[in-house]
């Protein structure tokens, strides 16, 4: 027998309903198989499927761009493996002309070798008050950079990679910066830039644009990350290159 008129909703209706519930139901519980909350209590909108998916699908994307930017910015940068206060670190070295590098060491660091170049060490020019140390390397006009000499206080959040230096080479990571404000400092005529973001660059650390164009030279300024721009690091290596006045 059917069901009656008086019965208000069909048979069919009512399968139709339990079928769309257990697959609600089955897709919530393969949710929490494949998203779980880390012992969250109520889910958030945050935590929803698609809203993670849509972020991984972004932080693949930005992974994409910062391996293809280091494929570029790679052969720019040379990592010195040197010795300070008995410990070994790494260090990125830009190279700023055909024929010499560039790096921010304090004056108590000894160079031990370059990583990547088996050349000697020939140390060019030393600027204490900077702590910036210019080397001498075989001339090689393809791997020099490429100097934004244009850089200025932005306000606009933006992605950038740090280069850092590491036993096998240099390596990227994405540098969120919410903002870059300029600082004056007396080492330099056109201040600092102070990188605010969520993540801080080390010292010595190399900043490029996702362009590939070399922004800045990371340095603590009164325990805060600061850039030294390309315009003022070209001065720099002027100063240490021409001889000094009689």
């Amino acid at each position: 027998m059917g069901d009656s008129p008086r019965s208000g909703i069909s048979r069919e209706t009512r399968m139709l309903l339990i079928v769309i519930t257990l697959s609600v139901a089955v897709l919530i519980v393969l949710s929490r198989f494949r998203f779980p909350d880390n012992g969250a209590g109520t889910p958030t909108t945050a935590s929803l499927p698609l809203d993670r998916l849509a972020a991984r699908a972004t932080y693949d994307e930005l992974a994409t761009i910062i391996a293809e930017l280091g494929r570029r910015v790679g052969p720019q940068v040379t990592v010195l493996r040197v010795e300070r206060a008995g410990e070994q670190r790494y260090v990125p070295a830009l190279r700023m002309r055909a024929d010499l590098l560039l790096a921010h060491l304090p004056g108590d660091s000894r160079i031990l070798e370059l990583v990547d170049l088996d050349v000697p060490i020939d140390i060019a020019g030393f600027d204490a008050e900077r702590e910036l140390v210019l080397l001498r390397v075989p001339p090689d006009p393809a791997r020099v950079a490429r100097i934004d000499l244009g850089a200025q206080s932005a306000s606009r959040p933006r992605y950038v990679a740090s280069v850092e230096g590491t036993p096998g080479g240099p390596a990227l990571r994405p540098l969120f910066l919410g903002r870059t404000d300029r600082v004056s400092d007396d080492r330099y005529d056109e201040g600092l830039l102070v990188l605010g973001g969520v993540l801080v660059a080390s010292p010595g650390s190399l900043i490029f644009g996702l362009d590939g164009a070399f922004i800045a030279l990371s340095v603590s300024d009164s325990g805060y990350a600061a850039g030294v721009t390309g315009r003022e690091l070209e001065a720099a290596v002027d100063g240490m290159v021409q001889p000094a006045p009689q």
